[in-house]
């Protein structure tokens, strides 16, 4: 039941990365929500072959669409995880939550700035505020709101605050 569950949200993000571009983009950029999905699901997974076959499926997936460099998007997504993979245990006393979105900031800009290096062979002034920064600023976003959905979904996890504790 747990392997459909990905299935399915994998070719949800995948459909919404590629037939909903105009609900989801905003001034022609989109976010890379399957590089969300991989940040969120590799922060919170114990097993470390699922997270490796998650990463490999959205990397390729991302990779494949339509202007995008495939080995950057394959490298981009196996580094996140792998990244994502040792910060969680590495580093205790920061939230999950915050870790994700520092991750997919750092992770969003340098896939960004890469791709835009290969199509474009130098990185100009009006790419990196134009292109490379509105592309970082959205995917981390995205992955903020990415975050919670799959922890709620795959891993039942609902948080309390302890400010309404008593």
């Amino acid at each position: 039941m747990r392997i459909l569950k990905i299935v399915l949200w994998i070719a949800v993000i995948f459909l919404l990365e590629t037939v909903f571009t105009r609900i989801i983009g905003i001034r022609g950029i989109l976010p890379d929500l399957l590089l969300a999905f991989t940040v969120a699901f590799a922060l919170r997974e114990r097993s470390l072959a699922a997270v490796v076959y998650i990463m490999l499926i959205c990397g390729v997936l991302s990779g494949s669409m339509l202007g995008r460099s495939f080995p950057a998007c394959v490298l981009a997504a196996a580094c996140a995880g792998l990244a994502a993979r040792s910060l969680r245990s590495s580093i205790k006393f920061v939230p999950v939550w915050l870790k994700n979105a520092v991750l997919m900031l750092f992770t969003s800009f340098l896939l960004s700035s890469a791709e835009y290096l290969f199509a474009y062979g130098t990185i100009t002034p009006g790419g990196l505020f134009f292109s490379i920064l509105p592309f970082t600023a959205y995917t981390t976003a995205a992955s903020c709101a990415v975050y919670p959905l799959v922890k709620r979904v795959f891993f039942k996890e609902t948080e309390i605050s302890k400010l309404l504790m008593i």
